[in-house]
């Protein structure tokens, strides 16, 4: 599962791969936690990492999906983060990286 950001969107591609989860983008690190507030799909930490809301990703990820069984697997995706310690403390984000792609990736 890839989160597409922009700056005025995030957009969910490949909803039903769960075998990975990170942010995709051509900002500049300066202007991703703009970008993920506005869009309201997570924030970034101090050191530069991304924690995006569970919910709000659930929301745009199932949206973005056709798979009956799509639930199944983002329980599952869900469940091993947690195994790694990759969801927050109080359960409701999920820390994600972040992948800067060239301008011409647009």
């Amino acid at each position: 599962m890839i989160v597409s950001l922009t700056q005025g969107a995030a957009t969910i591609v490949e909803p039903e791969d769960f075998s990975r989860l990170h942010v995709a983008t051509v900002l500049l690190p300066e202007e991703v936690n703009a970008a993920l507030r506005k869009t309201g799909i997570g924030t970034t930490s101090t050191d530069g990492r991304i924690l995006l809301d569970i919910e709000a990703l659930r929301s745009a990820a199932e949206a973005a999906s056709a798979s009956p069984q799509w639930s199944q697997g983002w329980s599952k995706m869900i469940d091993y983060a947690q195994t790694k310690q990759w969801v927050s403390p109080d359960g409701g984000g999920v820390w994600a990286h972040v992948e800067y792609l060239p301008k011409s990736a647009e």
